[in-house]
C-alpha cells in the first residue's frame, strides 16, 4: 500500500457525524458546533484530510495532546504513579483524519490476510468474546479427550508508551507492505509529537515530546500496537504454542497428553517471547505472570505441574486467574465465574 485514497465531503461528514460529541481543550469550536456548521465546513475539512493523505504530512497542530492521569481501576493507591493510565485528549479534527486512515488500512490488511490469525482486538467482528471462546473451547475439548492444557498469562507494563517508532515503521514496511505516501505518512504522524500533562484544575505542565509510544486516547495508537506485536506470532508458531492476544494481554498454551514431555516448548517460547520484548522496548512483568494447569475432573490421579519458569522466575499454577474478566478455574468448571455472577 504506496497511497491513500481521497475521501469525499459526504463521507467526512459521515465519519463526523458518527463520532462522538466530545470536546478537547485543544479544540478551536465545540465538537456540537462543528457538527452543527457541517454543511459550511464539510468541504474545508475535505480539502484540509485530502491535502494530509496525498502529501504524506499529519498536520504539526494535530500532534499536540493534553495527557490526564486516569487510575486504572477504582481502589488503586493514587500515591503509586504505575497505578495511572496517562489517556491523551486530542483535538477532534486529527481523530476524524486518523479514522479516515484507520479505514482505509483495515481494508487493506484484510483483504490481503494480514492480520495476526489470533489477535482479538480492534477488528470487526472480532472481541474479549472472541478470543475467550477460543481458549475455552480448547480448554474443554482438550478435558474430554483426557489431556491437560498449561496457560500462561502474560503480563507487560506501560506497553503503548514504549514502543520505538523506528522500529514500528520498519515492521509497517517489511511485514505489512507500507510504502511510499503511506509510510512517510505514518513517519510524520509519530514524530515531533508533544504532551502536557494536565490534574484537575491545576495549570497544565510545561511541553514534553513524545519520544517513544503512541498515544493513549487516540484513534491509531491501537491498531499500530498490534501491528508492532504481530512478530510474537511467528515465535508462538516455531514453538508449537497455541496462543490468544487482545491488544497487550498475551495468552498461551499447550494442550498435552505428556506434560514433562512437552513444558520445555513452553519455557522455551516464553524465554523466545521475553527476548524480543526486550529488544523491542516492551516491558515484560515476569513476576506478575499468571499460569493455570487444567485438567480433568476425570483424572484424579494426575501429576500436578509444579512450577514454569518464565525467564527468572518460577511460576506456580493458580487453582482460578482472571481472564479478560473472567474467572477460569482448573478444572475447566469455572464455579468461580458462577458464583461471581450469582
Amino acid at each position: 500500500m504506496d497511497k491513500f485514497q481521497e475521501v469525499t465531503v459526504p463521507e467526512v461528514i459521515k465519519i463526523i457525524q458518527e463520532g462522538n460529541s466530545k470536546s478537547c481543550s485543544l479544540d478551536i469550536l465545540p465538537t456540537n458546533l462543528v457538527k452543527d456548521m457541517l454543511p459550511v465546513l464539510a468541504e474545508v475539512f475535505t480539502e484540509l484530510f485530502n491535502v494530509s493523505l496525498s502529501s504524506g504530512i499529519f498536520p504539526d497542530g494535530f500532534k499536540e495532546a493534553v495527557v490526564r492521569p486516569v487510575l486504572k481501576k477504582a481502589g488503586l493507591d493514587v500515591n503509586i504513579l504505575k497505578n495511572f493510565r496517562p489517556l491523551s485528549n486530542l483535538s477532534v479534527l486529527s481523530k476524524y483524519l486518523e479514522k479516515i486512515v484507520v479505514t482505509q488500512i483495515t481494508k487493506y490488511l484484510s483483504e490481503n490476510d494480514l492480520y495476526m490469525k489470533y489477535q482479538s482486538a480492534y477488528r470487526a467482528y472480532y472481541s474479549t468474546e472472541t478470543a475467550l471462546l477460543r481458549v475455552q473451547n480448547d480448554v474443554l475439548c482438550a478435558l474430554n479427550d483426557r489431556k491437560d492444557v498449561v496457560l500462561v498469562m502474560l503480563d507487560l507494563s506501560a506497553a503503548f508508551d514504549t514502543l520505538d517508532h523506528t522500529i514500528l515503521l520498519h515492521i509497517l514496511q517489511e511485514r505489512f507492505g507500507f510504502t511510499g505516501t503511506v509510510l512517510n505518512w505514518f513517519q510524520s504522524y509519530l514524530s515531533n509529537r508533544h504532551f502536557r500533562v494536565s490534574i484537575d484544575s491545576l495549570p497544565a505542565s510545561h511541553e514534553f515530546e513524545l519520544e517513544f509510544g503512541v498515544p493513549q486516547g487516540s484513534v491509531l495508537g491501537p491498531i499500530l500496537f498490534t501491528l508492532y506485536t504481530s512478530p510474537l506470532e511467528d515465535i508462538f508458531s516455531k514453538h508449537s504454542v497455541n496462543s490468544m492476544l487482545y491488544a497487550d494481554d498475551s495468552q498461551l498454551y499447550i494442550v498435552s497428553e505428556k506434560l514433562q514431555d512437552d513444558i520445555g516448548s513452553l519455557e522455551g517460547c516464553t524465554d523466545e517471547v521475553r527476548d524480543w520484548m526486550k529488544s523491542h522496548l516492551l516491558i515484560l512483568n515476569e513476576d506478575k505472570t499468571e499460569l493455570v494447569h487444567f485438567t480433568s475432573v476425570l483424572k484424579p490421579d494426575a501429576v500436578k505441574l509444579g512450577s514454569l519458569r518464565v525467564g527468572s522466575c518460577d511460576i506456580t499454577p493458580s487453582q482460578s486467574v482472571r481472564n479478560l474478566g473472567v474467572m477460569f478455574d482448573d478444572d475447566g468448571i469455572m464455579t468461580s465465574q458462577v458464583n461471581v455472577m450469582s
